[in-house]
C-alpha cells in the first residue's frame, strides 16, 4: 500500500468490513480508480466488492 501511495496520492486500503466497504463505495468519486488485489486466491469478499463497482 506504501508504494501505492507513493504513486498515486490519496490512495488508500478498503477497509475489510461489509459496512465500511459500502461507504468507501458512495465516498468514490466520478474519477476515481479502484485497484482490487487480494492475497489469497479468489477470495469471495474481495471478489463481491469488485462485482459492487
Amino acid at each position: 500500500m506504501r508504494r501505492l501511495a507513493g504513486l498515486r496520492p490519496g490512495a488508500h486500503r478498503v477497509p475489510d468490513s461489509a459496512c465500511a466497504r459500502a461507504r468507501t463505495l458512495l465516498d468514490l468519486g466520478g474519477s476515481a480508480a479502484v485497484v482490487a488485489y487480494d492475497f489469497r486466491r479468489y477470495s469471495p469478499t474481495t471478489a463481491r466488492f469488485a462485482k459492487w463497482l
